[in-house]
């Protein structure tokens, strides 16, 4: 048979390791680029997003300080005033409901103007005027036969120009 390979150069053998050796450096190499191009990127990405979050964080301070210093200086003293009473509630819990058993046990025709509380103590003064003595002794009554007060110590008692009764007295509470 005759020969009708048109081809003038020889071929040579490539072995299958070979071109397995090849193909897998060049997958080696394009890997390698693409994690350098992703890592990059990465570092591109962190350093942005750190610039913004200063950026955020500088115009929150300036914001925070217009606040403080400038007009609205009164929302700020609010805010600060909320956060104190709520702490403030928070650590008085018994005086509260104190203050509710005499709101209880007060008597018609006796009015309160004042009261100081002592944690320490437990006592709580109060300042008020009545409309006689009479109003006065059944305020003291009922605050006396109260099972929530222990002590009731009257101070000062006064007869205003209009006949009604001022007065000043301690209750301890349990």
């Amino acid at each position: 048979m005759a020969n009708i390979n048109l081809s003038s150069n020889s071929t040579e053998y490539v072995s299958h390791e070979y071109l397995s050796a090849k193909n897998g450096l060049i997958f080696s190499i394009v890997v390698l680029i693409s994690m350098s191009i992703l890592y990059g990127g990465l570092i591109y990405w962190k350093s942005n997003l750190n610039n913004k979050i200063f950026i955020a964080t500088e115009n929150y301070n300036v914001k925070y300080e217009d606040l403080k210093n400038g007009l609205n200086i009164e929302v700020t003293d609010l805010q600060n005033r909320i956060f104190m009473t709520k702490t403030l509630i928070a650590q008085d819990k018994a005086t509260l409901s104190v203050l509710e058993d005499i709101e209880k046990k007060m008597v018609p025709e006796v009015y309160l103007s004042s009261y100081i509380s002592n944690n320490e103590s437990k006592t709580i003064e109060l300042e008020g005027v009545a409309t006689n003595y009479s109003n006065l002794a059944k305020q003291i009554l009922s605050f006396k036969s109260s099972d929530n007060f222990t002590n009731v110590d009257i101070g000062n008692i006064a007869i205003l120009e209009d006949g009604s009764v001022s007065f000043a007295m301690d209750i301890k509470f349990k």
